[in-house]
């Protein structure tokens, strides 16, 4: 017999349905992310959210914020120094990723080049290199040593590349997206599912 439970979103998914709508565990990310979006907010801080459950930090709270020109998150963790270093890779580690599935797009709609893809994602990295190095090693020039964004850049693809789990990371991200904060529960609750449909995004270059 059904829980009362299962009964409500069984009734839920065939309103959605009959509506046009997908319920919320259902909705995706759009394939192509555009520069500086909400949603590559979103992908990002999701990104730094399953590093987080993937090395057993305690991921308290993710929030979105929508800006112009540029949306941007914060994810709220408590986490030893060894975690933090590796949670601080999470947001570029994604980024490269959908690089790599040929997904990100400029605000003109045409692809970065590798050199804008970097020089953005770093950007947006800001404070993840602060997380990872433990200070800020900023030069006089206003410019980190090349020398430690390579070092970020490389250890960020080894995530990516090796453990990331993909999936989790968009679901968190759609859940973000819709509901602009997401709370310790509700990301609980999200790295919980067993979703199969969404996979890592496949290299096509």
């Amino acid at each position: 017999m059904r829980s009362i439970r299962s009964e409500v979103l069984l009734v839920w998914r065939v309103i959605c349905r009959l509506a046009g709508r997908q319920p919320a565990e259902r909705r995706k990310i759009p394939h192509t992310i555009v520069f500086n979006s909400p949603e590559l907010a979103c992908l990002h801080e999701a990104g730094h959210a399953e590093t987080a459950l993937s090395v057993g930090a305690r991921v308290v709270e993710v929030e979105l914020y929508r800006e112009i020109p540029r949306s941007y998150g914060r994810t709220r963790v408590e986490r030893d120094n060894t975690q933090r270093r590796h949670i601080a890779l999470g947001g570029f580690a994604v980024e490269y990723l959908l690089f790599r599935a040929n997904r990100l797009v400029k605000q003109d709609g045409r692809p970065p080049t590798e050199k804008e893809f970097v020089d953005s994602a770093i950007d947006n990295a800001s404070e993840d290199r602060v997380g990872y190095f433990g200070q800020d090693l900023v030069g006089t020039n206003g410019r980190w040593p090349k020398k430690l964004d390579e070092e970020f850049v490389k250890y960020s693809i080894d995530r990516a590349e090796n453990s990331m789990n993909f999936g989790l990371v968009e679901r968190i991200a759609v859940a973000l997206l819709a509901a602009g904060k997401l709370d310790e529960d509700s990301i609980r609750r999200i790295a919980d599912q067993d979703d199969p449909s969404i996979e890592e995004p496949r290299s096509i270059r």
